[in-house]
């Protein structure tokens, strides 16, 4: 009968704690439980927020390019592109560049296309993104360049993904320019 009692004010204990720390601490239970709560909630709508826009920069690239292609309102295509170019989206942002790059080139005006190289701001951080607007530039002003220029353009070294790329057009280069030895010796380096 004592083990009952016992028990008993155990429980009753027990009992009055837990219903003096829910009573002492109710408002910061209930506030841990609404952001626990409202958290998930709250990435799930900036996840589908994010999702839409990218939706719509997607969808407005889409509209451009094919009024680009079909000749259907070029000027206002070419304002949705250079819109887009300047968006957060890396993706978007990049093919825009290179679809207004190819306008550009597909009119004959290569002059315009390196001024848009030049010219254009993009909004990544990205080295990858930097180093193909190098690129591009080089090409597209491939016939201009003096040695020093295109070294200068290119920096070749050995950490670059496009390391490869940069040396057959410095080959192209020099072969360009009948300076066959530094050919061989970057076709050597390869």
């Amino acid at each position: 009968m004592a083990n009952e009692f016992e028990d008993e004010i155990r429980n009753e204990v027990f009992s009055d704690k837990l219903n003096y720390f829910f009573k002492k601490y109710k408002k910061i239970i209930i506030l841990v439980s609404i952001i626990i709560i409202s958290i998930p909630v709250c990435l799930q709508f900036y996840l589908f927020f994010q999702n839409q826009k990218k939706q719509t920069l997607l969808s407005e690239y889409l509209k451009a390019e094919v009024m680009i292609d079909t000749n259907e309102d070029q000027e206002n295509a070419i304002k949705i592109l250079k819109k887009l170019g300047k968006e957060n989206s890396d993706t978007i942002s990049v093919l825009s560049l290179g679809k207004l790059i190819n306008y550009y080139i597909e009119k004959g005006d290569r002059e315009a296309a390196l001024e848009f190289i030049r010219s254009y701001k993009l909004n990544s951080n990205k080295e990858i993104f930097k180093e193909l607007k190098t690129i591009k530039e080089v090409i597209l002003n491939f016939e201009n360049l003096n040695e020093d220029k295109i070294l200068n353009l290119l920096k070749v070294n050995n950490d670059t993904i496009f390391k490869i790329i940069k040396n057959k057009l410095l080959i192209d280069f020099y072969i360009k320019n009948k300076q066959f030895n530094k050919a061989d010796q970057i076709k050597k380096q390869l």
